[in-house]
C-alpha cells in the first residue's frame, strides 16, 4: 500500500495486491507511485472544490436571505427584459408568487399592479411617463410612485439601473422599489408646518402690536373699561405666542432624545387646577372638574402634566360649541389613575383617532382646518405621558371627544419617610 498524501482530504492509502505471491519490481513501484501522487492530487482536487462549491452554496443562501429580508423591492431581468430575480417584497406588491414573477417579462409585473397607481396624485407628476421610459430599457431613472397597496396609499421611489460583469460590458438591468410614505408623508407636513408656524406667530405679534400701538397714540384717550380690553387682548395674545413657541421647544427636546423628568407624588387636582385655570384665563369657558376626595397621590413631574392638562382642555375647547361646557375628570382604576378631558363637539373619526397622536396631525375637516394650531399638542401630550409610563388613548362617545390618559400612583411604602415629613 502507498499512502495518499493530501493536505485537505481525509487519510487515505492505495492498495494493490496480486493474486500470486511476487515481490513488485522497481519499475512497478515507480508506477504505483506516480498514480497514487496523480490519485491524491485528484482525490486533493476533488475535496476542494466540494469545499468551495459548499462555500458559494452558503453564502449564496446568505445573500438571498439578506435581499428577502430588504425593506426594498429588487427586480434582476436579462437584457430581453424577462426576470431572472425579485425577492419578497415584490412578490408581496404584486399578490404573485414568486414562481410566476421568475421567467415572465418585467413589463407583466408592472401591469399587474398598474391599475393601483394614483396617476393623478401631486407626487406623481411625470410617473407614467417614467415607467414608460423605465420597461422601454432607457437610460436609468428614479421617480415617485404613489400605488394603492392593501388599502393604503404608500409612496414608493422606484430607480433603475444596469448590471454590468467585469469587463464593463451590460449583461442585465435592475429595479429598485422603496417604500418612502412615511418619509414624503413627513416632508409634506413639515412643508405645511413651516407656512402654519409663520401664520401662527406673525397673528400673534401683529395683534400685540396693533393694541400696543393704539395704547401708545397721544391724539386718543381711551377709557378705562377700552384700555383693560385692549390688554386683555395683548396678555391673550401674548399666551398663545408662548404656547405656540414652548410646543416647538418641547417638540425639538422630545426628538432630540433629551426629555428628563423628575417625578414626585403630586396631587392631582391641583395639577388640573392650574392646567384649567390657565387657559380659562383667556376663553372664558365652562370647565367642570369631578375630582373624587379619595383619588390617591400621582407619582409625576407636575410640570409636564399640567402642560398635558392644558393642551387637552385648550383642544377640547377649541374644537367644540362656545355655549357647551368642556369636563375635565379623573378616577383610580386598576392601579393607574385615569383622568378623561370630554367634550361635546364633532367628535374624532375612528379611522383617525389613532393619527391624531403623531406629530403636526390635524383632523382633515373643514372645522380643524379653520382653527389655529401647528398639530403638535397631542404629540407632545403623548410624549410626556409615555416618559412617565402612561398611556394616552381615544375613549368612542356618541358625540362628542373624550381623551383619556393613564398616570402611575405613589408606591406609599416607597415614600412613606417623605410623606410623613
Amino acid at each position: 500500500s502507498i499512502p495518499l498524501k493530501t493536505k485537505h482530504a481525509p487519510p487515505s492509502a492505495l492498495i494493490v495486491y496480486s493474486p500470486e505471491p511476487q515481490v513488485f519490481s522497481e519499475r512497478q513501484l515507480n508506477l504505483l507511485t506516480t498514480f497514487a501522487n496523480q490519485a491524491a492530487m485528484a482525490i486533493e482536487n476533488a475535496e476542494l472544490y466540494a469545499r468551495s462549491d459548499a462555500r458559494l452554496q452558503e453564502q449564496t443562501r446568505r445573500l438571498i436571505a439578506l435581499i428577502q429580508s430588504l425593506d426594498l423591492g429588487l427586480i434582476l431581468a436579462d437584457l430581453n427584459g424577462k426576470v431572472l430575480y425579485a425577492n419578497r417584497m415584490v412578490s408581496e406588491l404584486s399578490g404573485q408568487i414568486m414562481e410566476k414573477i421568475i421567467g415572465q417579462p418585467v413589463s407583466a409585473w408592472w401591469q399587474s399592479i398598474r391599475e393601483r397607481i394614483v396617476e393623478d396624485n401631486e407626487a406623481a407628476q411625470d410617473a407614467p411617463e417614467q415607467l414608460d421610459q423605465l420597461l422601454s430599457g432607457e437610460p436609468p431613472v428614479s421617480f415617485i410612485l404613489p400605488l394603492v397597496h392593501a388599502d393604503r396609499l404608500h409612496y414608493l421611489r422606484v430607480k433603475s439601473f444596469s448590471v454590468y460583469d467585469d469587463t464593463q460590458i451590460e449583461i442585465g438591468r435592475g429595479q429598485i422599489l422603496q417604500d418612502i410614505t412615511r418619509d414624503y408623508e413627513l416632508d409634506r407636513m413639515k412643508s405645511s408646518l413651516v407656512a402654519t408656524v409663520s401664520h401662527e406667530l406673525r397673528t400673534p405679534l401683529a395683534a400685540i402690536k396693533g393694541y400696543a400701538t393704539t395704547l401708545l397714540a397721544e391724539d386718543i384717550e381711551w377709557e378705562i373699561a377700552q384700555r383693560q380690553e385692549f390688554l386683555n387682548t395683548i396678555v391673550r395674545e401674548a399666551d398663545r405666542l408662548s404656547n405656540t413657541v414652548n410646543n416647538l421647544l418641547d417638540m425639538s427636546r422630545i426628538e432630540a432624545g433629551s426629555l428628563t423628568v423628575s417625578p414626585t407624588p403630586c396631587t392631582l387636582e391641583d395639577i388640573i387646577c392650574s392646567g384649567v385655570d390657565q387657559v380659562n384665563r383667556y376663553t372664558g369657558r365652562e370647565i367642570h372638574i369631578e375630582i373624587p376626595p379619595d383619588l390617591p397621590l400621582v407619582h409625576v413631574d407636575a410640570n409636564y402634566i399640567e402642560v398635558v392638562i392644558r393642551n387637552l382642555t385648550e383642544n377640547a375647547i377649541k374644537y367644540s360649541d362656545d355655549t357647551l361646557p368642556v369636563t375635565v375628570s379623573a378616577a383610580s382604576e386598576d392601579g393607574w389613575v385615569v383622568v378623561r378631558v370630554e367634550d361635546q363637539g364633532s367628535g374624532i373619526p375612528p379611522k383617525q383617532a389613532d393619527g391624531i397622536f403623531e406629530r403636526f396631525y390635524r383632523l382633515d375637516n373643514g372645522l380643524t382646518r379653520r382653527k389655529p394650531g401647528v398639530g403638535l399638542g397631542l404629540a407632545i401630550s403623548r410624549a410626556f405621558v409615555e416618559t412617565h409610563g402612561g398611556k394616552i388613548w381615544v375613549e368612542p362617545r356618541p358625540t362628542g371627544t373624550c381623551i383619556a390618559f393613564s398616570l402611575p400612583i405613589v408606591d406609599l411604602m416607597q415614600w412613606e419617610d417623605v410623606l410623613l415629613k
